[in-house]
């Protein structure tokens, strides 16, 4: 604290004027949002259109390349800026199939892209979704984008990663998994996984995230409970033919960390891992 006895009255007042001003573009940023938020909360009041709802939907479906349908969404202010999302939906690509729906979501913002009408999330919370993961007969996954001939990943998977690394932290809670493998020779495998509870901790000055998943999986023999734990980060990129480092190749994510199973079924993991009929 400046002492006005020891400082010169001069710069004594320049600091004071300055701290002054610093706090009123505070109070009129902080207003100037709240405005927003309250206009965009009251829209259908006000004007018979929700946008509110357009907003948040075009900026969810640009930033992940899907569409999304929502049932309700509700803007909160204090104590933190967060969007509310109730009974959520997320298609597949250029598909009306179904890849994610959620009870809730709830996404708290970064102060600063909102002001330039970006939704861009600092913590997210997934209450009971519902994840399809599918592969098809040609062997693409539907929560990845597909490869190009030269096996690049698409820009648009790149950017969205890119965006979803900006969240600091992600925590998914009472979800359920389904994965369906339609790329086998030999049928289409399925598993199921219930119970699911998750929770991802992105450390960026390490430059890498920390990620806890456990999950309980039925079987007409009882249950099998599976947990994950450890870190993901970038893994180094091969070297390519040429002998140049890096070479091209996409730099992918790998798994650093310990996978732990209780009454785990062999004959439901070789069923869909292995091959049929199941000696």
């Amino acid at each position: 604290m400046i002492d006005p006895v020891r400082c010169p009255q001069g710069l004594y007042v320049f600091l004071r004027g300055g701290v002054s001003r610093l706090r009123l573009v505070l109070v009129i940023i902080f207003v100037l949002v709240a405005l927003g938020v309250a206009f965009l909360s009251y829209s259908r009041d006000l004007t018979g259109e929700d946008y509110l709802k357009d907003f948040v939907l075009q900026q969810l479906e640009e930033s992940l390349g899907r569409k999304i349908d929502v049932h309700r969404v509700k803007f909160v202010i204090f104590p933190r800026i967060r969007v509310e999302l109730s009974q959520v939906t997320i298609h597949d690509p250029n598909s009306n199939q179904v890849v994610l729906t959620a009870k809730r979501v709830d996404l708290v913002l970064r102060l600063l892209p909102l002001l330039r009408r970006q939704v861009v999330g600092k913590r997210l919370l997934i209450e009971e979704p519902t994840l399809t993961l599918r592969r098809n007969e040609s062997g693409h996954w539907n929560v990845l984008d597909s490869l190009n001939k030269q096996g690049a990943t698409d820009q648009r998977t790149m950017d969205m990663m890119a965006r979803v690394f900006m969240i600091r932290q992600a925590t998914l809670v009472n979800g359920t998994v389904t994965v369906i493998d339609a790329a086998r020779p030999d049928g289409v495998r399925s598993v199921r996984l219930e119970h699911v509870e998750a929770g991802l901790l992105i450390r960026a000055d390490r430059g890498l995230a920390e990620l806890h998943v456990s999950a309980a999986h039925p079987a007409e023999e009882g249950w099998s409970a599976l947990s994950l734990d450890g870190v993901v980060r970038r893994a180094p990129s091969p070297p390519s033919l040429s002998g140049e480092e890096g070479g091209g190749a996409v730099a992918v994510f790998q798994f650093d960390g310990h996978i732990d199973a209780a009454d785990l079924k062999i004959r439901d993991v070789v069923d869909f891992l292995g091959p049929r009929p199941i000696p």
